[in-house]
């Protein structure tokens, strides 16, 4: 079973390097780039012309409903993983829920263009994105900590599910009248793995022979590792190799703007409206009991079935509405709804409230505060411009970052975001 615990794992961090969240303290800033990333209808407000080269918009997100001390640990052979030997059940107990659940994001702008004139505004990006998420039982932990000192084991509602891709996308904005604008982003999609794991539930006993009762799904499509199968079932160990591309797809983002004879802005949009087309490497389903030959057999509880050779999967939709109002010629205040729509795991909410102080057209600064699914935030953002260059840095959250344990490993649940980006702008 810690064979099972590690390639979730290793699923899990690899993602980190790949993976998809705007940074929305930046809607409360002045003079943002890629305000756009929020609501396409922005776009051009903020710019004349822009260029970036890997670094221009850069964003990092996890959630968790546990601590990261809750796996990891130190000892005299420095930091260790918290499932392996020597880290106790009561540890891990005082540490996990019964129901646990994480997040982690990560949107790398490879390349964009921007250009302005006058009524009309466009981009034309190149962006790597991936969205990666967890909820497991706390008896998964159990289970690989525990080795098999004891039945029965059980767990349910546990779920794995990771998807990257690289999109290419062209946007526009159109300038109606003063009060009115609107914009899309129209985005060609490469996906470069999708793997997801559904175990609705898995019980293994011993009555003179091991025996497993499950009921779950495994599917991967992915261009750089795949899952090796023996006799009809499949091992939950990734192997790379095998490259290819692992699905095509198209999605949208559509927004509109609107300014009140009072000078509120309102906007609305919706983003990453489409999905894409993954080629399925491995599909198995597993819904009935079987006899195990051995322990190892535990974490091979899934039936490969090569009948399905795709599958079409919906990018999360997030739905953004939000209000903006001048205090002065230097102080705005706002608030800005977020809710995400993801039918292959739990959905997301956010209500944020901020403002900015923006004393130069080349600084910016603004706070927010949130409180979402996962708990409460406070963000900040930074805002600096001048001729030929832009600069933003900022988070949507702290909290979880710098409350550590006597090992300085993080002791609080993580609920963090960290934003930077750098462009040439004129």
């Amino acid at each position: 079973m810690r064979k099972l615990i590690y390639s979730l794992a290793l699923s899990i961090v690899c993602s980190v390097f790949l993976n998809a969240q705007d940074f929305r303290t930046s809607y409360f800033l002045s003079n943002y780039l890629y305000d756009y990333r929020i609501n396409p209808a922005y776009m051009g407000d903020s710019y004349r012309g822009f260029i970036s080269v890997g670094v221009g918009d850069v964003n990092v997100g996890v959630q968790a409903s546990f601590p990261v001390s809750a796996l990891v640990y130190k000892d005299y052979d420095g930091y260790q993983f918290g499932l392996s030997d020597g880290y106790s059940i009561e540890k891990l107990r005082n540490k996990l829920q019964n129901f646990n659940k994480m997040n982690v994001s990560i949107s790398e702008n490879i390349f964009a263009f921007g250009w302005n004139r006058g009524r009309t505004a466009g981009t034309l990006e190149v962006n790597l994105r991936s969205y990666t998420s967890g909820y497991f039982d706390y008896e998964l932990a159990r289970m690989a900590i525990e080795e098999y000192d004891g039945f029965p084991y059980g767990l349910e509602n546990t779920k794995f599910n990771t998807r990257d891709w690289l999109e290419v996308a062209y946007g526009f904005s159109s300038h109606v009248s003063d009060s009115f604008s609107f914009g899309g982003r129209i985005k060609g999609l490469i996906g470069l793995n999708y793997s997801d794991l559904n175990v609705d539930y898995l019980y293994c006993d011993y009555d003179s022979y091991l025996v497993a009762r499950s009921e779950g799904m495994f599917r991967s499509s992915n261009t750089f590792i795949t899952f090796p199968t023996s006799n009809g079932m499949i091992g939950l160990q990734p192997e790379f190799g095998r490259y290819t591309i692992g699905g095509l797809g198209v999605s949208a983002d559509l927004g509109f703007k609107l300014t009140t004879d009072r000078g509120i802005e309102i906007g609305v949009s919706a983003l990453d409206l489409g999905g894409l087309m993954w080629h399925s490497k491995i599909f198995g389903t597993q819904d009935e009991d079987r006899r195990l030959n051995s322990l190892e057999d535990v974490y091979k509880f899934i039936e490969d079935d090569p009948a399905s050779s795709t599958t079409f999967v919906m990018n999360p939709v997030t739905i953004e509405a939000g209000a903006r109002y001048p205090i002065s010629d230097v102080l705005s205040a706002g608030t800005l709804a977020t809710i995400r729509i993801d039918n292959t795991a739990r959905g997301w909410y956010e209500i944020r409230v901020g403002g900015s102080f923006t004393p130069a057209q080349a600084f910016s600064v603004a706070a927010s505060a949130a409180m979402n699914t996962l708990g409460a935030g406070i963000g900040f953002a930074l805002n600096f411009r001048v001729p030929g260059i832009a600069f933003s840095l900022g988070s949507d959250s702290l909290f979880g970052l710098f409350s550590f344990n006597s090992d300085l490993i993080p002791s609080r649940r993580l609920n963090t975001n960290l934003h930077a980006g750098l462009s040439i702008a004129w």
